[in-house]
């Protein structure tokens, strides 16, 4: 659940940097790679990754944390969307795991970056799930396109799932339908349908 998210502006084709996970000792599975924790009511905890950068010039990378969403084709997102979150939300992973929001990894060389989550003081049934992004600054990614000589913007985004749970017990699925109605999409007329997962997700198909 770690992967490349590429940005609207093109299709990648490289990468300056790779992030990997420190996993902790509260890994619930430590074949998974992404962060999947077993957690307390109120707990507080450091999660740690690791930016290395190959390349012969420091990368300067922008990092956000972010709730998962579901995007228009019914997959999970866990980018920074324009979805708002429903009123359902009681929990935003926003709020619940704090890092940096930019690290400059010197040239040939790595850097640990190092997360904050504190979990909410009352006790939750069910997974919150989000998601760690790594974007190199766009200032960096123009200078090289325009040495280059190409015209075309090549972006990548690292993304990095986050699940958090604290019980075994399971959560009866629970849909509510709040819109439908038509619009378009790559110029094919479609039906949306706007949905929200109360206390998880906020889903947008």
């Amino acid at each position: 659940m770690s992967f490349f998210i590429v940005t609207d502006s093109s299709f990648a084709a490289e990468i300056n940097f790779s992030v990997n996970t420190v996993i902790p000792d509260n890994q619930i599975d430590k074949a998974k790679t992404y962060f999947n924790l077993n957690m307390s009511p109120n707990q507080q905890q450091d999660i740690t990754t690791t930016l290395k950068n190959d390349t012969k010039k420091d990368v300067t990378i922008n990092v956000a944390v972010n709730s998962a969403k579901t995007n228009a084709n019914g997959v999970i997102d866990y980018g920074k969307t324009n979805t708002i979150n429903d009123s359902s939300l009681k929990y935003d992973m926003s709020e619940i795991v704090k890092g940096p929001s930019r690290v400059v990894v010197p040239a040939q060389s790595s850097k640990e970056v190092v997360f904050h989550i504190a979990m909410p003081k009352n006790s939750f049934d069910g997974i919150l799930l989000g998601g760690l992004t790594f974007q190199q600054e766009s200032s960096e990614v123009n200078q090289a396109t325009a040495k280059s000589g190409t015209t075309i913007q090549n972006e990548y985004a690292y993304a990095l799932a986050i699940m958090l749970k604290e019980t075994d017990k399971l959560v009866t699925p629970n849909l509510n339908l709040l819109k439908v109605g038509p619009a378009q999409s790559n110029h094919r007329n479609v039906i949306n349908a706007n949905c929200s997962y109360p206390s998880i997700w906020y889903i947008n198909f």
